[in-house]
């Protein structure tokens, strides 16, 4: 009987201290972290105006995870970086952003806020907005988690009575870098900055290195919009002078092989 009462009363105890324990454990208080994370934001605002990538990803977490607009997820710090260096060499100009709120639990904090994109030369050509989780790593909060989607609706696709236009141009292959540097620092301000409808309606892709050994950029225009120019010496000539045009286009063909356009109307399948 001795024994038994024992056991029970020791299994009481037991139950006692576990509801206890467990009843007593809080959650982290909520902390608002709203100024440390506005520095740190314009520290990579500051990065990112100066085409640094290393600077950017080091307010990274290793095993960060980004989640662009009409994108594949990038994950990992190097995956990261990278998404950095393809931005700046299509002609990325800054960034910036607007923190609504901010709010730590312990070594984790969750922000929200909006943003502005600018090109190089500081016109406003998008806007939307992000969620981005924050972790603590030692003193310092370090970004985990970053989702973000643009505000603007999306641009107008070719209809069965618009055309298309496809603009081919390949490259030497040595010379893809230095073509890709052009666009974005030259080519790519005067375009958006004259031709903003047309803009709307284009995308600029890369082809390195394919089976031939050849190097190509692929410029789509979906639809094309009327007034739109693609031929490289006209965008060029109305933004920059004449004898910036002139070695601008010596220098377009020192890198070009061919160029070729493209037309075609949309098909029902």
């Amino acid at each position: 009987m001795k024994t038994k009462f024992s056991l029970s009363m020791l299994s009481a105890m037991i139950l006692l201290a576990l509801f206890f324990g467990t009843s007593c454990t809080q959650p982290p208080a909520k902390q608002d972290v709203k100024a440390d994370i506005e520095k740190l934001n314009q520290v990579i605002m500051d990065a990112i105006s100066n085409k640094n990538p290393d600077a950017i990803v080091a307010h990274y977490t290793s095993d960060v995870v980004m989640l662009p607009s009409n994108h594949d997820p990038v994950i990992g710090i190097e995956a990261a970086r990278q998404m950095w260096v393809d931005g700046f060499n299509y002609g990325m100009g800054h960034l910036e952003f607007i923190t609504e709120e901010a709010i730590a639990h312990g070594d984790m904090a969750q922000e929200h806020g909006t943003y502005k994109y600018f090109t190089p030369d500081k016109e406003m050509v998008d806007h939307g907005k992000y969620v981005v989780i924050w972790e603590k790593d030692g003193e310092q909060w370090k970004i985990a988690k970053d989702i973000w989607n643009s505000s603007l609706p999306m641009p107008p696709r070719a209809s069965a009575k618009d055309t298309i236009a496809l603009v081919v141009t390949k490259v030497k292959p040595d010379k893809i870098d230095a073509l890709s540097e052009m666009a974005s620092e030259v080519f790519l301000p005067a375009f958006n900055k004259h031709f903003p409808d047309s803009k709307a309606t284009s995308r600029l892709f890369k082809v390195v290195n394919n089976k031939k050994g050849d190097a190509q950029m692929i410029y789509l225009i979906d639809p094309l919009v009327k007034g739109h120019v693609h031929d490289v010496k006209t965008v060029l000539s109305k933004h920059y002078t004449k004898e910036e045009v002139t070695q601008q286009m010596k220098d377009f063909k020192s890198y070009v092989i061919e160029q070729e356009v493209i037309y075609a109307v949309p098909m029902k399948w």
